[in-house]
């Protein structure tokens, strides 16, 4: 069998989208680490009696050279320990010998990815993107999203927002912040975010307050219905919110946004 350091040292390596569970162990990824967030057990009992919330898992968003996006799961207490500090945000790594389980946890359609205790992992010295983003049009959010739960990013004008104030989320009282996304199409959707994502999205808002025609993006939101309303929220802690994006991920749909409102206006 051909060794983790042999495969790197040719750079032989697969594409997230042609990983396949028959073959996984075999298999090797050169990725990106874009986004590192928890998965907490929801337990109300706990809650009640301040119990500390457990952690089910400790997943990461990553991306490989084509821009396709998939998650890393460690399950179990002994993987999140033996791993947790060898992934970092905005790194990349060559990853060998791992299993790839069906179930795209609303990244990826098809799959994601579980390490093995003698996983291995190595910094690759391999230039990618900063920011991988997936921007699609409202209407097209509004028709694919039932009857599964996916994971979209928007990008448009800011139309409204809302402060920042208490609400319960799942019984427990928290942060919630509020806003309303318009996109290149004139079609909109609200963003409702809870917990420490809308304390952070609200205090990175304020520094762009009173700015005209401000732009903003959202990464990673979870689309969600009530009662036939869409609309989107933080997909537990990954979600992002880029308030006035100038990064060149997003140049050709921010210049595409300041002519669309340039031209309304007669300029």
């Amino acid at each position: 069998m051909t060794s983790a350091y042999e495969i790197l040292a040719s750079s032989k390596h697969d594409m997230l989208d042609d990983l396949d569970p028959s073959k996984s162990i075999s298999s090797a990824i050169v990725v990106k680490v874009d986004r590192v967030y928890p998965k907490s057990d929801i337990n109300l009992f706990d809650r009640i009696c301040g119990w500390p919330k457990k952690v089910a898992s400790l997943d990461f968003i990553v991306f490989d050279s084509k821009l396709s996006r998939m998650t890393i799961s460690l399950i179990g207490d002994d993987i999140i320990d033996r791993f947790s500090n060898r992934l970092e945000e905005k790194s990349t790594y060559f990853i060998h010998r791992f299993n790839v389980a069906v179930g795209g946890f609303d990244i990826h359609s098809r799959f994601h990815i579980e390490f093995f205790p003698d996983t291995c992992i190595h910094v690759f010295p391999c230039p990618m993107v900063d920011y991988v983003f997936k921007i699609r049009p409202v209407e097209e959010i509004r028709r694919e999203w039932w009857p599964v739960n996916r994971v979209r990013d928007v990008c448009g004008f800011l139309r409204a927002v809302g402060g920042l104030l208490w609400d319960r989320y799942h019984g427990l009282l928290t942060w919630k912040f509020s806003f309303i996304v318009e996109d290149i199409h004139g079609k909109m959707i609200s963003c409702l975010l809870y917990g420490d994502v809308a304390k952070d999205a609200w205090k990175d808002f304020v520094m762009h307050k009173g700015k005209v025609n401000l732009i903003v993006a959202v990464q990673y939101g979870l689309v969600r219905s009530d009662q036939g309303y869409c609309f989107l929220t933080n997909f537990s802690s990954a979600t992002m919110i880029f308030w006035d994006p100038k990064f060149k991920e997003l140049a050709d749909i921010r210049n595409a946004l300041l002519q669309r409102r340039m031209s309304e206006s007669g300029v």
